[in-house]
């Protein structure tokens, strides 16, 4: 890689260990405190900034990944507006696991500019956003439906709106047939998880469904043109 690649590299990840480990501890803050508010519980008392903020060693394993992903973008594709883009995708994508990790949240506040920079950015650098924009439409109904189905069946809800959303965004990126890749991937982590959980007993606190997400994206970006499960 050239100079310039580097560069841009340790630019990027200078960029997020200050503005998006921030973004992973204020947003959860104000969700809460808007929470309050809005249930009108105006005590503060549980509303440490302290509980809300990654210790050293998340915020050092968070600028790594996001830094390792930023440096296989450019190390396979040079430095590029496509490449641009989904370094801005992963920003988001890592900051979102984080805060998942700790809260169990996916804020509307970063899950929908994403969305919207999925669209915008695909619609400039392709020229037909047809695609993507059925597969952020596929992505929210198809969570839908099956939180409809499990609901139904079972009367509990075990996805969340902010699952719906999220799927949303990667369909904006990807499209409909990464959406289902993505689809197929994260399926079969969470399948997974849960056997390793009810195998170990684990009553520790739920990791969530960020880590899959995560993953999934990654799969989509590096691995579907090479392994591509629908062919």
């Amino acid at each position: 890689m050239s100079e310039l690649s580097y560069g841009v590299i340790a630019l990027c990840a200078m960029l997020f260990l200050t503005l998006g480990v921030k973004l992973a501890e204020v947003i959860p803050f104000r969700l809460k405190k808007s929470w309050n508010e809005n249930v009108e519980v105006y005590d503060y008392s549980d509303l440490n900034p302290v509980e809300f903020q990654l210790n050293w060693g998340q915020r050092a394993l968070l600028t790594l990944v996001f830094g390792a992903i930023v440096g296989a973008l450019v190390f396979l594709n040079g430095i590029s507006h496509v490449v641009i883009a989904k370094i801005i995708f992963f920003a988001f994508v890592c900051v979102l696991t984080a805060i998942n990790y700790k809260h169990q949240l996916y804020p509307d506040s970063l899950v929908f500019p994403c969305l919207w920079l999925g669209l915008l950015s695909n619609a400039y650098l392709n020229g037909n956003s047809n695609d993507f924009v059925y597969g952020a439409v596929t992505g929210y109904l198809l969570i839908y439906f099956i939180y409809i189905a499990f609901k139904a069946n079972t009367g509990k809800e075990v996805i969340g709106f902010g699952d719906m959303k999220y799927f949303a965004m990667v369909g904006a990126w990807y499209g409909v047939s990464g959406l289902i890749n993505y689809f197929i991937v994260v399926v079969i982590l969470t399948f997974c998880s849960l056997f390793i959980a009810l195998f170990l007993r684990s009553h520790s606190k739920p990791l969530g469904t960020g880590l899959s997400y995560l993953i999934g994206c990654l799969y989509v970006e590096f691995f579907s043109h090479s392994f591509d499960i629908l062919n």
